[in-house]
This record gives structure tokens, sequence and C-alpha cells, in this order.
């Protein structure tokens, strides 16, 4: 099954510190609270600089879409991520602060029960990715086209693409940057 999540479609809750909104991508399972859900993806707007909130038992990536921001996790020196630079993993029990550099950023962010689910976050160009996971999710950087089978998807920036079971993508133009989700379920030990 392949959904099409539309960006204009998503809804910005503040911040309780005032200091950005987030949109939720999408959350798992469907209904799902910040208290209970399995697997979270959503893009925040960082306005001013400031703690984020904590998750514990969260596994968390940050994806830097727009602007700069450095952020210092548990004491540890800033790391400071752009668009350019790898996602950052980090504990939702974490102290994070962040820190503004030239202004506004947004952000992408991944986020799954430790234990129960795991995702990986990637930036690619791939005209044809190769998906290894259940739940796989692509987050437009700039306007794509999607073919899959005899289907034509286009999607606006920052628009998102849910593929639930297997698939075979194509995506264009050539060379157009987005972002691949995939989250995959734990097994029990």
């Amino acid at each position: 099954m392949i959904r099409l999540l539309k960006a204009a479609d998503r809804a910005a809750i503040p911040w309780k510190n005032g200091g950005g909104v987030t949109r939720d991508v999408i959350v798992s399972p469907a209904g799902a609270t910040l208290e209970n859900f399995d697997w979270r993806i959503s893009i925040a707007e960082i306005a001013s600089d400031g703690p984020f909130s904590t998750f514990p038992g969260i596994d968390r990536q940050l994806a830097v879409l727009h602007g700069k921001v450095a952020l210092t996790i548990d004491g540890r020196p800033p790391v400071t991520l752009d668009p350019e630079t790898p996602a950052l993993d980090f504990p939702g029990e974490a102290a994070v602060a962040s820190q503004l550099v030239d202004g506004p950023s947004m952000d992408l962010n991944v986020m799954t029960r430790r234990g129960r689910y795991n995702s990986r976050l990637s930036r690619l160009s791939s005209a044809q990715p190769k998906l290894k996971s259940s739940q796989v999710i692509v987050i437009a950087a700039n306007s794509l086209i999607v073919i899959s089978g005899n289907r034509v998807i286009a999607m606006a920036k920052l628009d998102a693409l849910l593929i639930e079971g297997s698939a075979s993508l194509t995506i264009g133009p050539k060379g157009a940057d987005y972002y691949l989700i995939e989250v995959s379920a734990l097994r029990p030990r």
C-alpha cells in the first residue's frame, strides 16, 4: 500500500516553551499520543534557542532540513547540524539544548520506542532506492515524481509517501534529494 501524506494537511502544534512548532507527518499506531506511540515522524520549526522535550525510552534521529542548529547533548560539546550533515542519533531521555546559528531552522525528527522498533534515516538522491523494511516513508526535500508500477505520484516539497509492504520505486527528477526513513519492528526475544 502506498499513501501520499500532504505537507499542506499538517496542523502546527506549538511547543509548550514557545520556541517553535511541530507538525506530525505520521504517528503509529494511528491516534497514539506522545506517551504511547510506537514510532513517530514529525517536522519541527525551531524559532528560538532552548531545551528539547525529553522522551524516556525513545530513540531519536534528527536531520536538519533548513538552517543550522547546534545541539548540546548531556553537556557534551555542541554538534552543529545543517542540511548537508548526516542525521544525528540520540536517546530521548538525554538533556538536549539547541542553539540556532544564523536564524530559525527546520528539522525532520524520527522517534521509535526502544526495544520495539528501530529506524534508519538517510538523505538520498538515488533514482531507485533499495527498500529493506516493511514500513518506509519518503519525505520530499523538493518536488518529486515517484513511480511505483503503473502509479505516478507527484510530491510537493515536504510531502511524505508512506509505503507499507514491498514496493519498487523510481524517484525523479534525476538527482533530486529526498529523505528515506525505514522503520522496522524488532523481533521479541
